[in-house]
């Protein structure tokens, strides 16, 4: 959840301008910034209305030079554990002091399923330093298509062995415990709270008891902007704003009730 002050509304409402930056990287380890295709951006968020939150982002990365094309495991855009950082930056049409720029973080997602398109090659005859003349092909680029979705992604596809919560455990060193080699956790953002030794069990499914969890403190789980597991609370009867992109452009906003 994003807390937005009045200058949000002001901008949404009235014309402006949008552009979606990304930023590559494979642990922690930058790729370097990636080009996004102008109008190829979509995002969507989903909430389960009990305790879970989920987001993916697809979108298109320029490759004019041929050079991101998943080759190999270690690619910037291959999908083995390589990630990407997602920003939406809005800005107003005026100018002066008038003018408004918000950047809206969109998180960090796990690359998936990269499909190389528009590539494009082309016949070059080139002689050599003997004087002979050989055909050459030469990479014309084009552009790589992610499917994008968040990071715990990778907590959703591992199993679970253990049982039960440790004695002595709270809410917070249990989903450490569950999320270690998995995802950083941000503890603050989880409430206080001891769990009761035999009160939960846990099954093979990793995702659920972290989710389990959080019910127990009313929270809803999610990854945020920073690659990080965070517990947010869901506030019934607060007006919140409703986004949705998609190819770069503001497609609705709506302020509504809702108790999902």
């Amino acid at each position: 959840m994003l807390d937005m002050d009045d200058s949000w509304g002001k901008l949404i409402r009235g014309a402006h301008t949008t552009a979606v930056t990304a930023q590559g990287w494979y642990g922690q380890e930058s790729t370097g910034p990636l080009t996004v295709i102008e109008g190829s951006a979509s995002y969507q968020a989903d909430y389960d209305g009990d305790s879970l939150v989920r987001s993916s982002m697809t979108l298109d990365i320029d490759d004019e030079q041929g050079r991101l094309l998943p080759y190999s495991p270690t690619s910037p855009l291959a999908p083995y554990g390589q990630t990407i950082e997602i920003t939406q930056q809005v800005g107003s049409t005026s100018v002066g002091a008038g003018r408004i720029e918000i950047e809206l973080p969109l998180g960090t997602y796990l690359i998936d399923d990269p499909k190389p398109d528009g590539q494009g090659w082309s016949l070059h005859r080139k002689r050599t330093r003997t004087g002979r003349v050989v055909d050459q092909m030469v990479h014309m680029g084009g552009w790589v298509k992610l499917q994008c979705p968040d990071l715990l992604t990778k907590i959703a596809e591992s199993g679970l062995g253990m049982v039960q919560p440790l004695a002595g455990a709270t809410v917070a060193s249990e989903v450490q415990r569950l999320a270690r080699g998995f995802m950083p956790v941000d503890v603050s953002s989880i409430p206080a709270k001891s769990i009761q030794r035999g009160s939960m069990v846990y099954d093979t499914d990793r995702l659920a008891a972290l989710t389990g969890l959080a019910r127990l403190v009313r929270r809803a789980l999610r990854a945020n902007r920073y690659g990080e597991l965070e517990m947010v609370e869901a506030k019934i009867g607060t007006p919140v704003w409703g986004i949705t992109i998609a190819d770069g452009t503001w497609v609705d906003t709506a302020l509504a009730l809702s108790r999902d």
